[in-house]
């Protein structure tokens, strides 16, 4: 309940929410339904040097 009421919050204040340590398809369906779109966790990578990182994110852009 408290969490609720904290996003509600949050959404009232227009603060962006990043959830952290999302790990299942569940967890991201549940985010979803809180309103939460910016996620990170092992669901979407294991953890990478910055190097790896830049080279990934350079190679997607514009794909979108």
């Amino acid at each position: 309940m408290r969490q609720r009421l904290r996003l509600a919050l949050t959404k009232e204040m227009k603060v962006e929410v990043v959830a952290v340590g999302i790990e299942t398809e569940e967890q991201v369906k549940l985010m979803n339904d809180l309103g939460i779109y910016i996620m990170q966790g092992f669901y979407y990578s294991k953890p990478v040097e910055a190097d790896e990182f830049e080279k990934k994110e350079l190679m997607t852009i514009g794909r979108e």
